[in-house]
Protein backbone atom coordinates (compact mmCIF):
# COMPACT_ATOMS: atom_id res chain seq x y z
CA UNK A 1 0.00 0.00 0.00
CA UNK A 2 1.65 3.31 -0.89
CA UNK A 3 1.90 6.66 1.31
CA UNK A 4 -0.93 8.22 -0.63
CA UNK A 5 -3.36 5.11 -0.02
CA UNK A 6 -2.66 4.60 3.69
CA UNK A 7 -3.20 8.17 4.08
CA UNK A 8 -6.47 7.92 1.79
CA UNK A 9 -7.49 5.00 4.13
CA UNK A 10 -6.87 6.78 7.06
CA UNK A 11 -9.14 9.93 6.37
CA UNK A 12 -11.94 7.70 5.33
CA UNK A 13 -11.82 5.56 8.42
CA UNK A 14 -11.56 8.86 10.66
CA UNK A 15 -14.04 10.73 8.87
CA UNK A 16 -16.97 7.90 8.54
CA UNK A 17 -16.25 7.38 12.79
CA UNK A 18 -16.27 11.27 13.34
CA UNK A 19 -19.40 11.85 11.23
CA UNK A 20 -21.41 8.93 12.65
CA UNK A 21 -20.92 10.59 16.00
CA UNK A 22 -21.78 13.93 15.21
CA UNK A 23 -25.18 12.97 14.43
CA UNK A 24 -25.96 12.59 18.16
CA UNK A 25 -26.80 16.17 17.29
CA UNK A 26 -29.37 16.02 15.17
CA UNK A 27 -32.76 14.27 14.70
CA UNK A 28 -32.69 10.69 15.84
CA UNK A 29 -36.12 9.99 17.28
CA UNK A 30 -39.62 11.55 16.03
CA UNK A 31 -42.80 10.39 17.41
CA UNK A 32 -45.46 9.51 14.82
CA UNK A 33 -48.37 11.04 16.23
CA UNK A 34 -47.23 14.63 16.59
CA UNK A 35 -44.72 16.67 14.92
CA UNK A 36 -41.74 15.71 17.76
CA UNK A 37 -38.54 15.17 17.30
CA UNK A 38 -35.48 14.20 19.86
CA UNK A 39 -31.59 14.49 18.52
CA UNK A 40 -29.88 11.83 19.76
CA UNK A 41 -28.20 13.77 22.36
CA UNK A 42 -31.92 14.26 23.84
CA UNK A 43 -32.54 10.60 23.58
CA UNK A 44 -29.08 8.88 24.97
CA UNK A 45 -29.10 11.36 28.08
CA UNK A 46 -32.96 12.08 28.55
CA UNK A 47 -35.11 14.83 28.06
CA UNK A 48 -38.34 16.02 29.72
CA UNK A 49 -41.27 16.19 26.83
CA UNK A 50 -44.08 17.53 28.84
CA UNK A 51 -44.40 18.75 32.22
CA UNK A 52 -47.81 19.61 33.69
CA UNK A 53 -45.98 20.67 37.27
CA UNK A 54 -46.91 18.85 40.35
CA UNK A 55 -49.57 17.24 38.45
CA UNK A 56 -47.13 15.20 35.37
CA UNK A 57 -44.80 15.13 33.41
CA UNK A 58 -42.97 13.04 30.43
CA UNK A 59 -39.65 12.00 29.96
CA UNK A 60 -36.95 10.15 27.68
CA UNK A 61 -34.32 8.25 30.31
CA UNK A 62 -30.96 8.00 30.29
CA UNK A 63 -29.60 5.15 27.80
CA UNK A 64 -26.15 3.45 28.15
CA UNK A 65 -26.68 1.59 25.15
CA UNK A 66 -27.52 4.64 23.27
CA UNK A 67 -24.00 6.08 24.52
CA UNK A 68 -22.43 3.52 23.57
CA UNK A 69 -23.90 3.19 19.79
CA UNK A 70 -22.98 7.40 19.14
CA UNK A 71 -19.40 6.91 21.01
CA UNK A 72 -18.57 3.66 19.05
CA UNK A 73 -17.63 5.04 15.79
CA UNK A 74 -15.49 7.65 17.00
CA UNK A 75 -13.91 4.85 19.70
CA UNK A 76 -13.58 2.43 16.41
CA UNK A 77 -12.05 4.88 13.86
CA UNK A 78 -9.53 5.95 16.69
CA UNK A 79 -8.87 2.42 17.27
CA UNK A 80 -8.26 1.59 13.70
CA UNK A 81 -5.61 4.20 12.83
CA UNK A 82 -3.76 4.18 16.26
CA UNK A 83 -3.78 0.46 17.10
CA UNK A 84 -1.51 -1.34 15.07
CA UNK A 85 -3.53 -4.48 14.50
CA UNK A 86 -7.05 -2.44 15.29
CA UNK A 87 -8.71 -2.94 11.80
CA UNK A 88 -10.74 -6.08 12.82
CA UNK A 89 -11.37 -4.44 16.27
CA UNK A 90 -13.00 -1.18 14.59
CA UNK A 91 -14.49 -3.71 12.36
CA UNK A 92 -16.55 -5.39 15.35
CA UNK A 93 -17.33 -1.54 17.07
CA UNK A 94 -18.48 -0.26 13.82
CA UNK A 95 -20.95 -3.46 13.45
CA UNK A 96 -22.09 -3.10 16.97
CA UNK A 97 -22.37 0.98 16.40
CA UNK A 98 -24.50 0.07 13.51
CA UNK A 99 -26.55 -2.68 15.13
CA UNK A 100 -26.86 -0.66 18.11
CA UNK A 101 -28.18 2.26 16.27
CA UNK A 102 -30.77 1.00 14.24
CA UNK A 103 -32.51 -0.91 17.50
CA UNK A 104 -32.21 2.74 18.94
CA UNK A 105 -36.30 3.36 18.60
CA UNK A 106 -36.75 -0.42 20.97
CA UNK A 107 -34.73 0.35 24.09
CA UNK A 108 -35.70 4.06 24.06
CA UNK A 109 -37.64 4.75 27.78
CA UNK A 110 -39.77 7.03 28.37
CA UNK A 111 -41.66 7.27 31.56
CA UNK A 112 -44.13 9.69 32.44
CA UNK A 113 -44.97 10.51 36.22
CA UNK A 114 -49.01 11.47 37.35
CA UNK A 115 -48.59 12.61 41.03
CA UNK A 116 -46.59 10.78 42.43
CA UNK A 117 -46.95 7.53 40.32
CA UNK A 118 -43.94 6.33 37.46
CA UNK A 119 -44.81 4.40 34.66
CA UNK A 120 -43.16 3.85 31.74
CA UNK A 121 -44.79 4.17 28.48
CA UNK A 122 -44.80 2.32 25.38
CA UNK A 123 -44.30 4.87 22.19
CA UNK A 124 -43.88 4.17 18.32
CA UNK A 125 -40.69 5.82 17.70
CA UNK A 126 -39.65 6.19 14.17
CA UNK A 127 -35.80 6.80 13.36
CA UNK A 128 -35.06 10.47 12.10
CA UNK A 129 -32.69 11.01 9.62
CA UNK A 130 -29.80 11.66 12.07
CA UNK A 131 -30.28 7.87 13.21
CA UNK A 132 -29.93 6.58 9.53
CA UNK A 133 -27.27 8.50 8.89
CA UNK A 134 -25.22 7.13 11.57
CA UNK A 135 -26.35 3.93 10.93
CA UNK A 136 -25.46 3.57 7.31
CA UNK A 137 -22.21 5.49 8.08
CA UNK A 138 -21.60 2.88 10.49
CA UNK A 139 -22.26 0.07 8.15
CA UNK A 140 -19.90 1.53 5.62
CA UNK A 141 -16.86 1.90 8.63
CA UNK A 142 -17.79 -1.59 9.42
CA UNK A 143 -16.85 -2.68 5.51
CA UNK A 144 -13.91 -0.73 4.61
CA UNK A 145 -12.08 -1.58 7.74
CA UNK A 146 -13.05 -5.13 7.11
CA UNK A 147 -11.90 -4.90 3.52
CA UNK A 148 -8.79 -2.66 4.85
CA UNK A 149 -7.94 -6.39 7.06
CA UNK A 150 -9.05 -8.54 3.99
CA UNK A 151 -6.57 -6.24 2.14
CA UNK A 152 -3.87 -6.41 4.11
CA UNK A 153 -3.51 -10.33 4.71
CA UNK A 154 -4.10 -10.77 1.03
CA UNK A 155 -0.73 -8.85 0.70
CA UNK A 156 0.94 -11.37 3.02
Amino acid sequence: MTKHQKSMHTFIILFLGIVASIMVFLPALSYNDSDSTFTGFEVVFGTEFFNLGSFGSGQIEFSILGLIAFISPLAASLIAIYAKKGMLIASALFTLAAVLLFTLPAYTTATMRIGETFTEIDINWSMAYGLIIAGILSIFGALFTLLNVLYKNLQT
